[in-house]
């Protein structure tokens, strides 16, 4: 396991060097695809990657990676301008097959592809220990202990919309020392419990939260929060949040793993628990919709959020991460990388998987993945989706696209959302 781990690791970087490059080269005929459709596969069955490489490759280099296969590495030539690289799926899990080229005026490239195995039998290998539960309520009763009193500011709103929508920052105090910040946005002039309320958030960084206007106008209109994971002050010059990136904040996904009661991520989830706390109490929310929402950090937080707050009544997460932290294809921030062995003591009570497990089986839930996301693998965040006992859960996966939505996705997202609202407003009878 020695080598997979050192393969798959080596798969992590090169899809951090590799996104923008992924990116331009989306089109009908990627460089290395699974040659089934959906790039589905059963344990025991054969794999075939088609290289579709670019004109004039002449040679190329390839590595099998993921849970799914043995590692494997071999080489070719081109003949005809394509080639065919063949695995054998042998557990549940991802194959990734990494391609290095080499052409005809000695320049060289990169590509890879995934094909995805058994992905409904992932388990996550993170344990779910004992006092989980108890944990969890012991950051809510600190969080009691301490007086929310919201501070709000008036915020302005890009012109195009600014007839339509209002916009606010609410500031509030928590436990930890930073506080919390975030962004509402809501229709002009809306009436009493008349909206849903879509808690929204980020991925992972440092950076300022804003309005978010075409959102608040989804269907006949949403109440929007947008979190900011740091508690920090929205519309500050950029040297503001670039001090803070590379100063306070550099690299606060690596902190303290050795010790959950310490660990960076458990002041976030008492941050966003407050969040929740002042959404249930704005005027225009309807009571009935919430949505927990996000992508990357956000999509764990999202879930975080629909485990802890038995309110939620939808869950819609893109590429989450934090998820199967103890398997080799941890998703961000894979804390196994450079914590060893001591972050297995803060692991279980963080892990996507984890929290899925405790989303009401009523809530309905979204999930996506991309095939060749080497951030947030797609078997890490199977483990999770896996976990979730909804009556209607649904997974989007992105074949082509590394760590980042696709238009398909970003489509199927927002019309699983408009259907929550309105699936749950005629089991209301408010339609």
């Amino acid at each position: 396991m020695k080598l997979h781990h050192r393969i798959f690791v080596l798969l992590l970087c090169l899809g951090s060097l590799l996104l923008s490059a992924a990116a331009a080269e989306m089109t009908a005929s990627p460089p290395v695809r699974a040659e089934r459709t959906n790039a589905r596969y059963q344990v025991g069955e054969e794999v075939r990657f088609r290289l579709n490489l670019p004109a004039g490759a002449a040679e190329y280099s390839f590595r099998l990676a993921g849970n799914g296969a043995n590692p494997v590495t071999g080489s070719g030539k081109i003949e005809g301008g394509s080639a065919t690289i063949t695995a054998k799926a042998e557990r549940p899990g991802m194959i990734f097959c990494i391609v290095d080229y080499l052409m005809a005026d000695g320049k060289k490239g990169s590509a890879w592809g995934g094909a995805g195995i058994a992905l409904e039998q992932v388990k996550s290998e993170t344990p779910d220990p004992k006092d989980f539960d108890e944990f969890w309520a012991t950051a809510k009763a600190e969080l009691a202990q301490v007086p929310a009193n919201p501070i709000t500011r008036p915020l302005p709103v890009d012109a195009r919309f600014a007839d339509q929508v209002e916009a606010f920052e609410v500031e509030m105090a928590c436990p930890g020392g930073r506080p919390v910040r975030a962004v509402v946005t809501m229709p002009k002039n809306a009436q009493p419990k008349s909206l849903p309320l879509r808690i929204n958030f980020p991925g992972a960084g440092v950076g300022s939260t804003r309005p978010t206007p075409e959102w608040a106008l989804m269907g006949d209109g949403m109440l929007i929060i947008a979190f900011n994971a740091h508690g920090l002050p929205s519309g500050m010059p950029d040297s503001f949040y670039n001090e803070l990136r590379e100063g306070e904040l550099r690299d606060y996904g690596k902190r303290d793993w050795d010790n959950p009661e310490k660990v960076y991520f458990r002041g976030i989830v008492q941050r966003l628990l407050r969040t929740f706390e002042y959404g249930r109490t704005l005027p225009a929310w309807d009571g009935k919709i919430l949505i927990s929402s996000g992508g990357s950090q956000g999509g764990w937080l999202a879930t975080v959020g629909a485990a802890l707050n038995p309110d939620v009544t939808c869950l819609a997460a893109t590429v989450p991460a934090m998820s199967n932290l103890a398997s080799d294809e941890a998703g961000w921030p894979q804390p196994k990388r450079f914590q060893s062995a001591n972050a297995e003591r803060s692991m279980p009570y963080l892990d996507t998987a984890n929290f899925a497990a405790r989303v009401r089986p009523e809530v309905d839930c979204f999930y996506s993945v991309g095939f060749i996301d080497g951030t947030c693998p797609a078997g890490s965040i199977y483990a999770a989706f896996n976990n979730l006992r909804s009556k209607n859960k649904f997974c989007q996966n992105d074949i082509e696209f590394p760590h980042r939505e696709s238009p398909a996705t970003r489509k199927a997202f927002d019309e699983f959302l408009l259907d929550h609202v309105k699936h749950m407003r005629q089991d209301n009878g408010t339609l």
